[in-house]
């Protein structure tokens, strides 16, 4: 699938100004960091999901400020998409 026009306008803002990333939230999509957190013993199942869409959607709610800040529109459902596409290209 071919990345958006605004997104990969945003992905190159991103990448010319690395330093707004310091505060980017944890995408936590994987089923890894829900058994991290079991593991731990931080919470149980239904929470550890719950927490997952919290930080999720921090994550896009981050994204989609940023972006509009810069004057860019972005598609988060492309974005997730190039999150983990990226993500499977390193592993």
């Amino acid at each position: 699938m071919e990345r958006d026009d605004r997104n990969e306008a945003y992905i190159i803002y991103l990448r010319n100004n690395p330093e707004l990333l310091k505060n980017e939230p944890t995408y936590a999509s994987s089923p890894a960091f829900l058994l991290k957190m079991m593991r731990r013993g931080l919470c149980a199942t239904e929470q550890a999901e719950m927490s997952t869409y919290k930080a999720r959607r921090e994550w896009e709610h981050f994204h989609i400020e940023t972006a509009r800040a810069v004057g860019i529109e972005i598609s988060v459902p492309r974005l997730h998409q190039d999150k983990m596409s990226r993500f499977n290209e390193i592993n």
